[in-house]
């Protein structure tokens, strides 16, 4: 597993990741709840970010199954609040 954005309650952007052929889980990580929300964002072909799903308490986690250049955004959070990729 790879910590994308440590647990904080400051607002933070991952790096960049790019996925070719495979897939992988993006789950957000905490330990007291509930935890803020993670965007994960598709970089478009002229550079900008999409958002292309949203993780939250409800749904902490998804299966990425599409190749391209992604990152997660996490906005400022009352409850510390990361991201983790397998």
């Amino acid at each position: 597993m790879t910590q994308l954005i440590a647990p904080a309650t400051t607002e933070q952007t991952s790096a960049d990741f790019t996925l070719a052929a495979a897939e992988t889980t993006l789950s957000l990580k905490g330990v007291t709840e509930p935890l803020g929300a993670a965007y994960i964002q598709i970089k478009s072909s002229d550079a900008n970010y999409k958002t292309i799903k949203v993780l939250t308490n409800d749904e902490p986690a998804c299966v990425l199954n599409a190749t391209g250049t992604f990152r997660v955004f996490k906005p400022a959070s009352t409850n510390a609040t990361g991201v983790d990729r397998d």
